[in-house]
């Protein structure tokens, strides 16, 4: 595991969640499937929308799928 992911939190509830929150989407296996940014957060239904990649592509990841995990500021 990197000093990166050593340094996340895993995030059991989208609640706590905030615009701007760097995130990954991970297996249960920890490999890192998505990551960036979070645009916006369905509180009620449990899916985020993040920007991924180098192209900041949106991607709508239900959190029920993944292992959601958060870097502190």
């Amino acid at each position: 595991m990197s000093d990166a992911q050593e340094s996340m939190k895993r995030v059991t509830d989208v609640v706590s969640l905030c615009l701007g929150d760097f995130v990954q989407a991970r297996l249960q296996d920890g490999q890192t499937i998505y990551d960036g940014e979070v645009e916006s957060v369905d509180f009620q239904h449990g899916f985020l929308c993040i920007r991924h990649g180098a192209l900041k592509e949106r991607k709508l990841l239900d959190a029920s799928e993944y292992e959601i995990w958060w870097r502190p500021l």
